[in-house]
């Protein structure tokens, strides 16, 4: 495993941290969570990268307190957003497993990237982390593709690469080649203009969830964005829009199609919460939302492909 973490502080050297790790083989329930062998290292550099908002932005379990709790998500094509769309975005996308060594956590990431047996996968760094807990090393991982990967995948080896406090991560796995082989990477546009009332496409893996065999079952959002607003750091934006998340949907992929029809991604969800909704001053209903954040990964990217396992 080895863990990047590049700071906005600025220091004087690059600190390096290293040590050889021994295999770790550890069982939850009956099951592996994951396997991790080789050197560990942990870097420090001086670059700080605007992509997200801080991790004080964490996933709120919207389900559990609305009227849409359980309810069946099965893709309806609506447009543009056709069932080749949605099986392309689906077929990139991972169910994530962490181990930390303070607990198991759980989220969402997809593919933007390949190079041989080497897959560049985004999620957010919380996902990485515990969400309650983000100091919180991993030393675990499993991804796996639900009701398409026969079983789930411990990487060979494992890089991953953050930036600052920025809830957003890039886990850089060395897979068999087979399994890299099945894996299609998502186009991907950074600083995307997102507008109100865009029709947006959000596919994860809700932790409760992940089990259900039918395909196609609460693990997308369609709907359309409602507010659109800059971020603290005045350089990207979050926008809203009304839709379901739940623990594990953190790391989804916020897609729209491109001009021939192609999933492309242009956010990230981080989080999701109710906001009360109201006529003449009364509440009417509580609305569910999710909260995305535009990408700019690229730097990131390029930084995780010049680390040698």
């Amino acid at each position: 495993m080895i863990e990047r973490q590049l700071t906005g502080k600025q220091i004087s050297r690059r600190e390096f941290l290293t040590f050889m790790g021994k295999a770790l083989m550890v069982w939850v329930g009956g099951g592996v969570v994951g396997s991790i062998s080789g050197k560990i290292f942990i870097e420090q550099t001086n670059i700080m990268l605007p992509d997200s908002p801080s991790a004080s932005n964490q996933l709120k379990a919207t389900a559990l307190n609305t009227e849409l709790e359980g309810e069946q998500a099965y893709f309806v094509p609506e447009g543009k957003f056709t069932k080749e769309l949605f099986d392309k975005v689906r077929n990139s996308t991972y169910a994530i497993d962490t181990l930390t060594d303070r607990g198991i956590g759980s989220g969402t990431g997809w593919c933007a990237h390949k190079e041989g047996n080497n897959v560049y996968i985004v999620t957010n760094k919380h996902v990485t982390t515990l969400v309650d807990q983000p100091d919180a090393k991993i030393i675990g991982l499993n991804i796996w593709r639900p009701n398409i990967d026969r079983k789930k995948i411990a990487p060979l080896n494992v890089t991953v690469v953050t930036a600052g406090t920025d809830d957003i991560a890039i886990l850089k796995c060395e897979l068999s080649p087979e399994q890299a082989q099945a894996i299609t990477p998502l186009a991907f546009q950074d600083n995307a203009e997102i507008k109100s009332n865009e029709k947006i496409l959000i596919v994860g893996f809700p932790a409760e969830f992940r089990d259900i065999t039918t395909d196609g079952i609460n693990f997308l959002t369609l709907g359309n964005v409602a507010t659109v607003e800059w971020n603290a750091d005045k350089q990207t934006r979050i926008w809203y829009a009304r839709g379901l998340s739940n623990d594990g949907s953190s790391g989804s992929p916020a897609v729209i199609p491109d001009e021939q029809g192609n999933p492309k991604v242009v956010g990230i969800l981080f989080g999701g919460a109710d906001v009360i909704v109201r006529e003449n001053w009364r509440e009417k209903r509580k609305q569910p939302i999710i909260g995305s954040i535009t990408l700019s990964i690229n730097p990131l990217i390029e930084y995780a492909r010049k680390i040698q396992f």
